[in-house]
């Protein structure tokens, strides 16, 4: 993901608190533009302050989070005024596969996750947190052409069961 925003985006910085993943893409993929960083708990990168940024994205990330109000809260707060808005990507609760799962009596789920989000719910605590105007798409992390006829035509016309949700939402009016 990051190489596909950094080949599109005119600056981009990736941070991660996985200091090890970080000097690996340092390392092998010669990566300059990534960093070691807790977002909550360290100060703020002198590269973030030192410019205006359109988006701060966080992908996959919320679900692990114990408190996701007040983690959004606090990069709000954090970030607010160096970043005009913020992406975020979520497993989609209603996902097709969850239902499938359902029907066979089983729960399918990463055992680092702590929650599931449906549209409403990522929605509400983007706007608890302080963010301003939520705007919500449903997406596939692969392409639905990978799929079979069947799943296909169920995601394209329910796009509700499709397993990703992504939100856009402003920092400020």
């Amino acid at each position: 993901m990051h190489k596909c925003i950094s080949d599109a985006a005119n600056k981009c910085i990736g941070i991660d608190i996985n200091e090890a993943g970080i000097d690996l893409l340092k390392e092998k993929y010669a990566y300059q533009n990534v960093y070691y960083n807790d977002l909550l708990n360290q100060n703020l990168l002198p590269e973030i302050i030192s410019s205006s940024w359109d988006i701060i994205f966080l992908g996959e990330i919320l679900e692990h989070v114990n408190n996701p109000v007040l983690f959004l809260q606090s990069i709000h707060q954090k970030y607010g005024p160096y970043i005009k808005s913020i992406v975020i990507t979520v497993p989609n609760a209603f996902r097709s596969e969850n239902f499938i799962g359902a029907i066979k009596n089983r729960e399918v789920i990463n055992s680092d996750h702590r929650y599931w989000f449906t549209p409403y719910t990522l929605s509400k605590i983007l706007v608890l947190a302080g963010f301003k105007n939520p705007k919500l798409s449903l997406v596939s992390s692969m392409p639905i052409t990978d799929r079979g006829p069947l799943h296909r035509f169920l995601l394209r016309k329910k796009p509700m069961f499709r397993d990703t949700l992504l939100v856009e939402a402003c920092f400020f009016d």
